[in-house]
């Protein structure tokens, strides 16, 4: 995890909120894998990366934390603005478990 071997979150608070995002993430991924099949647009293996922009994100203990918070409230909201399409009570029952 980039932000974790960074070296510039130090605080073992930080570092857990950090590590638990980073599971929720990799929660929230497998769930859309297995709820979308083959019906996925696209593979993790698709996504590039700008290493600049990236770089400067994890170049300060402030950035990172401001970006893991950012993101994860995006994340929350996606989800919340994508369960009322859910169909299933098994797919709304897995969603919930994933985000809860």
């Amino acid at each position: 995890m980039q932000p974790v071997k960074s070296d510039k979150i130090s605080d073992g608070k930080e570092l857990e909120y950090i590590k638990a995002l980073g599971s929720h993430e990799t929660a929230h991924v497998k769930f859309l894998r297995d709820v979308l099949g083959k019906n996925a647009s696209f593979k993790s293996s698709d996504l590039s990366f700008n290493k600049s922009g990236v770089a400067a994100l994890m170049s300060d203990r402030n950035k990172i934390l401001n970006t893991a918070v950012t993101l994860e409230d995006m994340g929350v909201h996606a989800y919340n603005g994508a369960g009322p399409s859910l169909k299933t009570r098994l797919t709304y029952l897995r969603w919930f478990d994933c985000v809860c």
